[in-house]
């Protein structure tokens, strides 16, 4: 399952490798997941044809307690609660051996340019603020998961 897929871009890579019977591009945006849907029409790739979108909350999914072998959420864990996500990640696991992958590029904040960077982000998106992404504001470095009693980092 691809949490917060949007587009569909992680959930493709995932689907094209041929490990999975299926894949979830999860996403709250009905119109990001048209653009995954016709994505995936427009490739007319065989490989793709385990790729199914849905359109959920992360905290709360339609997807079958103890029926994911991997769940990865890229460049968006930073919007959800994550509390709630992360109890619904455990609820979505097979037991005792499903994984979760929470990643993003942090930015080092200490470069000038970056820091320029960050500061017309800011300017044009009064949503963002450059901690917002950050491990160790996120997930407190993987301790969020730790804490839930239902995860090692």
């Amino acid at each position: 399952v691809d949490m917060a897929g949007g587009t569909g871009r992680g959930a493709m890579a995932l689907s094209r490798r041929g490990y999975f019977d299926s894949v979830f591009c999860v996403d709250l945006d009905p119109d990001m997941l048209a653009w995954a849907a016709a994505q995936k029409k427009k490739r007319d790739d065989n490989a793709l044809s385990n790729l199914e979108t849905i359109q959920s909350a992360v905290e709360h999914t339609p997807l079958s307690s103890n029926s994911v072998d991997l769940i990865v959420c890229l460049q968006a864990f930073h919007w959800f609660d994550a509390v709630r996500a992360i109890r619904e990640f455990h609820r979505l696991l097979t037991k005792p051996n499903g994984v979760a992958v929470v990643a993003w590029n942090d930015r080092d904040l200490e470069v000038a340019w970056l820091q320029e960077l960050e500061s017309i982000i800011e300017r044009y998106n009064p949503q963002y603020d450059r901690t917002m992404k950050l491990a160790e504001h996120v997930v407190q470095n993987g301790t969020l998961f730790e804490q839930s009693g239902h995860f090692k980092v």
